[in-house]
């Protein structure tokens, strides 16, 4: 046992393999040489008791059409019109109208599969319910091939005014001169009698037809054999008076074809039938067959289960386990190394990914910690060299002496402009990293909209905002103003318009607070919008892929870094009628008030 659970995975699986082709071969042995027999012998017997079920319903129906018109042979008009010499034809015009109404018609109105009855007497002259022609033709044909008076003879198929019926006649006696003096032609359709070959199934593609002891088809399923009524070839040879059957070559393969003759009708029915499509026995054995398998393979797969399946299931679980270790972070979990075979192995190959990984893991936490005191090395050193390169005392006090000179000459627009300058000054120049109140970062843009709109005359703005409800907003510095800013460079400066509208609308959300910058100017393609919003998802490493709009990146990173990833920039909308950016930043609300301010439109 210690030898086999040595032994490889791939030898292992060898051997399994190879007890399953036995058994499968065994199986396969038995079930060919039995189902062979059985299938043979069932598709004879079951494929017999069909066609002579249909032979007998053939012989019911032909009973019963006798039964039908033998009356009429007795029948007085019948008598008297066997025993006319018609030399008045007016007379031989009522008695054939006589027969027609009161014998013919009411057995054709209650019986639809009869085409025709015809009378002919032994003159050679016919009452008919369709053609007397036609009787008078026939009768001397029927007449010689008629071996016995008062018994019906099948005489073939014919064609009766575009319809194909099967011609049966009776000769009679005439009852004063008892002698054989009459004919009765009872033309049946055809379509009954195909109806009654067509009412069973054999197999998917089985078929029946019907021939006269001669060998003339009087129906087939194949129109080229009926037109020419002359048996196939693979038939002709088995063909006789006798009921059998015999496995013959066709060009389906081996058929079935099955011979049934009626002594009443002197009508042979054969059945042809692929013998591949009388599978039934075979299903039921494939059953059995199937059953023995699967108990063999339940037995052998026991075994397999103590042998094999358990060791290595046990292997594989505790792989498992120190894997689920290692995802947990703990990598000191080792797998044994005493096994010798494809596990042994794989515990080896695992121990040395995870020596591995840990020694990486090492290497890039120091990399990202250097990495990360270069930025923030590098990022405070661009302040200080920012803001090293104004003297807010020196532009404080220069602005204020222009405003002085400005209200002191009575232009209080140049006032208006310094006051709105001043302030922006001093707010710029306070710690970039401080938080502020929304409300201080709206009220600096708008003394940056102010001094825009004394630039461009034809800019209108609407800040609608509940500005005092702003303070519970936090807000980090210098936060609207870059976003205004682009509304300006690319909004309208890049497609060469005149800067017209700038809004700024504010609402409250279940996710906390959404400012809404909008402009009426070219847009971005919903390409650009579509990468820029995606970028907004991304880490701060993917900033390098911002070819423009740096100053919405760096906002929006800012806000990120500050408040979470939930917060940051969005671009609702840009196209040509303008661009929509929205804000959002943490707010919560305090009980029982509703802040929301529901905006219709934008723009």
């Amino acid at each position: 046992m210690a030898y086999f659970r040595d032994l490889s995975l791939k030898l292992k699986v060898y051997l399994l393999m190879l007890a399953i082709f036995l058994i499968v071969v065994i199986m396969g042995m038995l079930w060919y040489t039995t189902s062979a027999k059985a299938i043979e012998k069932n598709a004879i017997d079951y494929t017999n008791q069909i066609v002579e079920q249909v032979n007998s319903h053939l012989d019911t129906y032909f009973e019963n059409i006798q039964e039908l018109t033998f009356p009429l042979l007795a029948a007085p008009l019948t008598q008297r019109f066997l025993s006319s010499t018609f030399d008045d034809p007016y007379v031989r015009y009522e008695l054939s109208n006589a027969i027609d109404k009161e014998l013919l018609t009411p057995i054709l109105i209650n019986r639809e599969n009869i085409h025709s009855i015809s009378l002919v007497s032994d003159k050679a002259i016919a009452s008919s319910s369709t053609s007397f022609l036609s009787a008078q033709e026939r009768y001397a044909d029927y007449m010689s091939r008629i071996a016995e008076t008062g018994k019906y003879q099948i005489m073939g198929q014919e064609t009766m005014i575009n319809t194909n019926v099967i011609a049966m006649a009776i000769r009679f006696l005439d009852i004063k001169r008892e002698q054989a003096s009459g004919l009765l032609i009872v033309d049946l359709k055809l379509s009954e009698i195909i109806r009654i070959c067509r009412s069973v199934t054999l197999g998917r593609t089985g078929f029946m037809w019907i021939a006269d002891e001669q060998g003339n088809i009087l129906y087939h399923p194949d129109e080229v054999l009926m037109k020419g009524r002359k048996l196939p070839d693979y038939v002709s040879e088995v063909f006789n008076k006798e009921s059998g059957s015999k496995l013959i070559d066709s060009p389906e393969g081996k058929k079935l074809v099955l011979f049934n003759y009626s002594d009443k009708t002197n009508l042979v029915l054969v059945s042809e039938v692929p013998f591949r499509e009388l599978n039934a026995p075979l299903v039921r054995f494939s059953r059995m067959s199937i059953l023995i398998v699967i108990v063999l393979m339940l037995v052998l797969s026991l075994v397999i289960l103590g042998v094999i399946v358990h060791p290595l299931t046990s292997s594989l679980l505790l792989l498992k386990k120190l894997m689920f270790r290692a995802e947990r972070g703990d990598l000191d979990a080792l797998a044994p190394e005493n096994r010798k075979n494809e596990i042994g192995s794989l515990y080896l190959s695992y121990n040395r990914m995870v020596s591995e990984i840990k020694h990486l893991i090492n290497i890039v936490q120091n990399a990202r910690l250097k990495e990360k005191e270069m930025e923030v090395k590098q990022k405070e050193s661009q302040l200080r060299y920012m803001q090293s390169q104004i003297n807010p005392h020196f532009l404080y006090n220069t602005l204020e002496v222009v405003n002085s000179n400005a209200i002191v000459e009575g232009n209080f627009k140049i006032s208006k402009m310094i006051v709105s300058l001043s302030e922006i000054f001093r707010y710029s120049v306070g710690n970039p990293g401080e938080r502020v109140s929304l409300r201080q970062e709206v009220r600096h843009t708008r003394f940056y909209l102010e001094i825009q709109m004394e630039r461009f005359g034809s800019l209108q703005t609407d800040v609608l905002i509940d500005e005092p409800g702003l303070s519970a907003v936090p807000a980090i510095r210098l936060m609207l103003q870059p976003i205004v800013e682009n509304c300006f460079k690319h909004g309208y400066e890049r497609h060469r318009l005149k800067p017209v509208y700038i809004g700024l609308f504010g609402r409250a959300t279940t996710l906390g607070y959404e400012l809404l910058v909008t402009d009426r100017g070219g847009g971005m393609s919903p390409e650009t919008m579509e990468r820029y919003n995606e970028l907004f998802g991304r880490s701060e490493k993917e900033a390098a892929e911002v070819e423009n709009h740096i100053g919405m990146w760096n906002v929006h990173n800012r806000i990120r870094m500050t408040f979470g990833e939930s917060y940051g920039l969005h671009i609702v909308r840009s196209d040509k009628a303008g661009t929509v950016i929205a804000i959002r930043l943490p707010f919560s609300m305090p009980d029982g008030e509703d802040h929301e301010e529901k905006v219709n439109s934008y723009a």
